[in-house]
């Protein structure tokens, strides 16, 4: 009997060498969490990737794993297509924000971006499926730094680093950078 992966490296490694699928590790090893889902609905309920509220949005579930980490398996389709064949840079940057975004989520917390870097790393094909990860780097709150991955045929196609600030709500958040006050990251004038 083959005992499933614990750790975020043991996941990562068994996708990238194909020994895992998305809905293995998922079904096995997700934890649920109710006040991360009410927190959730309350914070983003219209949210394009992860709202339930939005009929035309993706309405991504993003599980915690036992490591900490949350994942979702998103089907690639023709629709969100950039070039000829390659799921759109834009979309692939918003599934990795999502993801990062759920993983706050998962441990309690909401934020927003404050800053999203991402590395493409391959072309992303479309009508294939793909495994999308995220897990909290570095806490101090109300900063918070993430990473997240979006991996397809056992290998990463593109990654992303998001720092992430907490705020009682989003309109708040609005007035600080308005005002220009200090919010952990420097704000342009």
């Amino acid at each position: 009997m083959n005992m499933l992966p614990k750790t975020r490296a043991q996941i990562v490694r068994g996708y990238l060498n194909g020994e895992l699928t998305a809905g293995a590790v998922s079904m096995t090893t997700e934890t649920t969490l109710d006040a991360s889902s009410d927190l959730h609905k309350e914070a983003h309920p219209n949210c394009v990737v992860c709202g339930p509220g939005n009929e035309s949005g993706l309405r991504l579930e993003f599980p915690m794993l036992d490591d900490g980490s949350v994942q979702t398996h998103f089907n690639c389709d023709a629709i969100y297509e950039g070039f000829p064949g390659m799921l759109h840079g834009g979309v692939i940057t918003s599934l990795l924000d999502g993801a990062m975004t759920n993983c706050l989520f998962a441990h309690g917390r909401s934020g927003v971006t404050g800053e999203l870097k991402v590395r493409f790393c391959h072309p992303v094909a479309t009508d294939q499926g793909s495994l999308v990860r995220a897990w909290i780097e570095m806490s101090s709150p109300p900063y918070h730094l993430l990473k997240a991955e979006l991996i397809q045929n056992q290998q990463v196609k593109a990654r992303a680093t998001g720092k992430f600030v907490e705020q009682a709500n989003s309109q708040a958040g609005c007035r600080q950078r308005r005002e220009n006050q200090s919010c952990g990251f420097k704000v342009r004038k």
